[in-house]
């Protein structure tokens, strides 16, 4: 690690193939297909960790997230984003290349994507199950059946069924918290599902949020799970408690430049835009911290928490509140390792990931 001067994410691969292996398994154990979300590591290698598994269908983020795993040769790709007009063309291009998947819920937007496609694609329709953010309310079944009913008649797409994101989760913090989310939005799919089974017995249902995903060992009628965070999981995960802290697949590895005995501070090289700006409030400290320090054990590997935090960021700057015995361990030149609290944003602002064996793995470029 002497040739690290700068912020540096690394990755445990172990510890990531096992969150990816685990989560597998719990999907086969439930009978539903694995559809991973690739938007948090972005990554061909990592991808490619995945379909040693047996993983053959993906979902992202974006039609550039799709063009990207499309040309490293994923054939079944979900856009789980709704549809963007102005990507026609681009989606015309794909389309003719994998079996693409596309999210609707306003039937101007399907008619106008009916008109516009040269090739077919499959449509999910968007299901708000209590997160808020888009999609049809589920409450609003007749509008569900009737964009299905749409789809199904339309010449270029091929109904494949419902989609919805527990995001809400995301706000628990317990499990029971998330138990209670999960009840509430599968309640509410099942509702949806017996309206149009009937008319559409072959509807596949996808469900994916890692803190539902992870926790939960019942599905209700959901086919597949496309949960994404889980792969590295980090801070929020755990408060959630979706991951123990020894899941953590990624971690900072940041120059200390100045130490501060007096205020038992030090400054490292690492603000915001490396970690981004979030936070999460800490019941330990009864704050809100931008990471936790954890003891390095091995020169790529690390362990329990220290009691150290990363309180405060500047854009390059970042400065953590030692513990009393952090305060005698670490010297001005040395590397601390921080747990971040969102990997998603931090691995986009990083742009890549450190292996033990000292490979690099660079994300797509946004």
């Amino acid at each position: 690690m002497k040739n690290i001067d700068r912020p540096t994410l690394i990755l445990d691969e172990t510890k990531c193939r096992k969150n990816m292996l685990k989560m597998k398994q719990k999907a086969e154990r439930n009978g539903l297909a694995f559809r991973p979300h690739f938007k948090t590591h972005v990554s061909i290698e990592i991808g490619e960790w995945f379909r040693e598994l047996g993983v053959d269908k993906i979902a992202v983020s974006s039609i550039a997230m799709a063009e990207y795993f499309a040309e490293a040769g994923w054939k079944d790709i979900l856009v789980a984003f709704p549809c963007n007009l102005r990507s026609i063309e681009r989606i015309n291009k794909l389309a003719a290349q994998i079996d693409l998947n596309i999210l609707v819920e306003d039937p101007v937007v399907l008619a106008k994507i009916n008109t516009a496609l040269k090739y077919k694609v499959s449509v999910w329709i968007n299901i708000d199950s209590g997160y808020g953010r888009c999609g049809i309310k589920a409450e609003n079944d007749s509008v569900v059946l009737d964009l299905a009913s749409q789809t199904a008649e339309a010449e270029k797409l091929k109904f494949k069924g419902m989609l919805s994101h527990a995001g809400h989760s995301y706000g628990a913090r317990s499990k029971t918290e998330i138990g209670e989310i999960h009840d509430s939005s599968i309640a509410k799919i099942q509702n949806l599902s017996n309206k149009l089974r009937p008319h559409f017995p072959e509807l596949e249902i996808s469900i994916g949020d890692t803190p539902t995903c992870c926790s939960m060992e019942h599905f209700g009628p959901a086919t597949e799970i496309r949960p994404g965070n889980f792969v590295f999981f980090d801070l929020s995960q755990n408060q959630i408690g979706s991951c123990a802290i020894n899941e953590i697949a990624v971690c900072m590895a940041c120059p200390i430049v100045a130490i501060y005995p007096e205020r038992n501070e030090m400054i490292i090289h690492g603000g915001t835009v490396h970690f981004a700006q979030d936070l999460m409030l800490h019941a330990n400290y009864e704050k809100e911290i931008h990471g936790l320090v954890v003891e390095q054990t091995a020169e790529f590997q690390w362990g329990e928490t220290t009691g150290s935090y990363l309180k405060k960021l500047s854009q390059e700057h970042g400065t953590v509140h030692l513990s009393s015995e952090d305060a005698k361990r670490y010297q001005i030149g040395d590397l601390v390792f921080i747990l971040p609290v969102h990997s998603c944003t931090c691995a986009n602002l990083m742009g890549g990931y450190l292996l033990k064996n000292g490979n690099y793995l660079k994300r797509m470029s946004q």
